[in-house]
């Protein structure tokens, strides 16, 4: 499968590398830009756009920031019934 895959995600990753890089240091890639890649790249623009907004965190956030993420939710919670015993205090400098 992912010999199927490599190719299209390489051509994706190409594209929106270079389109981010300064100009002298894309020049140094030998990769040319042409006018449909402005069009591709807005394309890969908008989807992550999407993503970000509709997909749950579960599939956007590495696994440990998740984590973390859960936590603090947690803890938002539980601080608001007044249980704060589990937790790591606050800073109080």
């Amino acid at each position: 499968m992912w010999l199927l895959v490599r190719p299209v995600a390489g051509h994706v990753i190409q594209v929106c590398s270079s389109k981010v890089m300064h100009p002298r240091v894309q020049q140094l890639t030998g990769f040319e830009l042409k006018p449909r890649h402005d069009q591709e790249f807005a394309l890969y623009v908008r989807l992550l756009q999407w993503a970000w907004r509709n997909l749950p965190d579960r599939l956007l956030l590495q696994p440990l920031a998740y984590n973390r993420f859960q936590y603090e939710k947690l803890v938002g919670t539980l601080r608001s019934f007044g249980l704060d015993s589990f937790a790591v205090p606050e800073d109080r400098r």
